[in-house]
């Protein structure tokens, strides 16, 4: 097995730059929080809410299909396709919001919606160019220019007392489009406008992109969102409260960290797919190397954690977040160690596989839930079973992925 030093090189710029832009937007959170108030972030929440939504499926993820590419023709063609579905998607998302249902958003927020999900489309769209093309290191410096931007905006538009109201969104978005004309004016692939014999043989060549992984990312999305649904009515606010908090804890630095190493497994693993029919090395070198990381940071996370750590960090009023908390733990390391490696899937072009394995997440996470509930069990025993499900799952999707990585062209 080869060191892989440019990949963990890879993997260090894009963390490192993804993190520093992190850690801008939390600052500028925390700032803009004096200023702001609660109804503005929940404005602020429906925007980016509604349009990670429409993102799901309105570049019909032709964008993770530049991953497997590598030729300037390729690109060209994938990334005119993308761009076009992109605009047709945004331009069909007023027409149905101003002629049939609005969603209850609002003429104003519909219309900051359509221009944020074209540049946040647009930016999505150039990172996995740029992922691509193994450019980790401006993609990580444009998203602390992002970062910058929304810290500048949004703290600007306060202070001088500017579309307060709706400073916040207009912050995103302005940081969002400057972002986006940077990767465009920096890319080395040309948008084209493609004829229409073009459009359609790059839908044929990847139609399981824009069907099957479109399914499944809806299907991850309902996923993530339903516990936020379901879980007060069941558990009431304290222990849904509970739940949402040690999720968010938890969740932004996995998140950071899994989503650097996926995006560079993910080319990386495809690299040594076209040269060997297989991928069997890097996948293990990265599952090593993650659960490594995964059983330090837990086992160190579960022998600090107590009532009182959780006290002088949080308040008197968590200290019955650390059963809940310990379990979201167990929860997300499953999920840091897996998440990253079942890019194996999109490698080898087995996009059914990852939505036969979204409903079965789906199950996994939720059947236990609804047993406990019927069979009145405790509310911590029931989100017990719930991450019990999760491990489950993801156990799953780490044995599919790594089938897929030993086989390769076998499959």
């Amino acid at each position: 097995m080869s060191s892989y030093s440019s990949f963990v090189a890879s993997i260090s710029k894009l963390l490192l730059g993804s993190g520093m832009a992190q850690a801008i937007t939390i600052m500028a959170m925390v700032v803009s929080a004096r200023f702001y108030s609660p109804e503005n972030f929940s404005n602020y929440g429906v925007f980016v809410a509604t349009t990670s939504i429409l993102l799901t499926f309105s570049t019909g993820r032709l964008d993770l299909a530049l991953i497997q590419v590598s030729s300037l023709l390729e690109y060209k063609k994938i990334l005119s396709t993308t761009m076009a579905i992109l605009f047709v998607a945004a331009l069909f998302f007023v027409i149905f919001t101003s002629q049939v249902y609005d969603f209850g958003l609002g003429g104003r927020t519909l219309q900051l919606v359509f221009f944020g999900l074209i540049a946040n489309g647009v930016t999505q769209i150039y990172s996995n160019l740029y992922s691509s093309q193994e450019r980790y290191g401006e993609i990580g410096l444009f998203r602390i220019f992002a970062a910058l931007l929304f810290a500048i905006f949004s703290i600007g538009f306060a202070y001088f007392s500017v579309c307060v109201s709706e400073g916040l969104i207009l912050a995103s978005l302005a940081s969002q489009v400057f972002t986006a004309f940077i990767f465009i004016a920096r890319s080395k692939v040309q948008l084209t406008l493609l004829r229409t014999k073009g459009f359609m043989s790059v839908m044929d060549e990847y139609r399981d992109y824009w069907t099957m992984d479109t399914i499944s990312s809806l299907l991850n999305t309902i996923g993530r969102q339903l516990p936020i649904i379901v879980f007060p009515t069941m558990f009431g606010p304290v222990i849904a409260g509970y739940y949402f908090f040690s999720q968010r804890i938890v969740a932004a630095p996995v998140n950071l960290i899994a989503n650097s190493v996926g995006n560079v497994f993910r080319k990386g693993a495809t690299i040594e797919y076209n040269d060997r029919g297989d991928f069997r090395s890097i996948f293990i070198f990265s599952f090593c190397r993650l659960f490594l990381i995964a059983m330090i940071g837990t086992i160190s996370a579960l022998l600090v954690i107590d009532e009182n750590i959780v006290d002088l960090i949080f308040g008197e009023q968590w200290i019955g977040v650390t059963n809940i908390l310990s379990m979201i733990i167990v929860f997300y390391a499953f999920k840091f160690v897996v998440s990253p490696l079942t890019y194996s899937l999109y490698v080898v072009r087995k996009l059914h596989w990852n939505l036969y394995g979204q409903f079965f997440y789906l199950a996994c996470l939720f059947l236990p839930v609804v047993f406990g509930w019927y069979m009145g069990l405790d509310a911590q025993l029931i989100i017990a079973l719930h991450v019990f499900g999760a491990c489950i799952s993801y156990t799953f999707y780490l044995v599919a992925s790594y089938y897929c990585a030993k086989k390769g062209r076998g499959l």
